[in-house]
């Protein structure tokens, strides 16, 4: 009998560990990852208001990838997702390169990022250039 609860707890343990790798791998949705560049967003905002002195977000289309002044790791756009990002207080698209910066007095240069999956679901994340204001909106297609 002891010997079957020895094999059964083994057999357990090796499930737990095995379960994770079973699971189909989901990709981040615009949501996701419109939350994580909220984020990075706003702690590039305060770093600038702290440190009295201009910092940015640059956004780089053809690697896929927003990197700011306030943080080391970059954030890493999933191949999965489509996004397009306008800058400045024209709106201009970014083909390449972008860059968003925040001045001390908590403005910003302006501009947005949105994320789009299968062509329905989206999430943007808009800076407003006069305020430096940061906002989140987010629009799925009905199902």
């Amino acid at each position: 009998m002891i010997e079957m609860l020895v094999v059964l707890a083994i057999v357990g343990i090796m499930f737990s560990i095995a379960l994770p790798s079973l699971r189909p791998h989901r990709s981040e949705t615009p949501i996701q990852m419109a939350q994580k560049v909220f984020s990075l967003a706003q702690e590039t905002r305060l770093a600038a208001i702290k440190s009295n002195e201009a910092r940015s977000i640059s956004v780089s289309v053809q690697d896929r990838s927003i990197v700011s002044q306030a943080r080391e790791k970059p954030v890493e756009v999933p191949k999965e997702l489509e996004f397009v990002v306008t800058f400045g207080r024209g709106n201009e698209e970014a083909t390449e390169n972008a860059k968003i910066t925040f001045f001390p007095t908590g403005g910003s240069t302006g501009g947005r990022i949105t994320f789009r999956q299968n062509g329905a679901d989206k999430a943007t994340v808009a800076f407003n250039w006069l305020t430096g204001a940061i906002s989140l909106d987010q629009a799925s297609s009905p199902k």
